[in-house]
């Protein structure tokens, strides 16, 4: 989690990976550079193949962060 993340934010964020826990749904925070525009509930084919990461993944919480090095970290559960 950023450091900039506040308690509220903190807290829902846990409840979700606890109830996606008890689906026995796999959860991946991915961080990658430059900005990408994403809401929860949009779907990305991911294929990183290197990680043993692949399939359809739903974004479950997009956050990006602008500025000198601007990146976007997507919460992907998957599907």
């Amino acid at each position: 989690m950023p450091a900039r993340t506040d308690e509220l934010t903190m807290r829902e964020i846990g409840e979700r990976r606890i109830e996606a826990s008890k689906a026995k749904k796999k959860i991946l925070s991915l961080t990658l550079p430059g900005l990408i525009f994403a809401d929860g509930g949009d779907i990305v084919d991911l294929s990183l193949p290197r990680f043993g990461l692949e399939g359809r993944f739903s974004v479950g919480e997009a956050c990006v962060r602008y500025g000198d090095r601007s990146q976007t970290t997507l919460e992907l559960i998957k599907e």
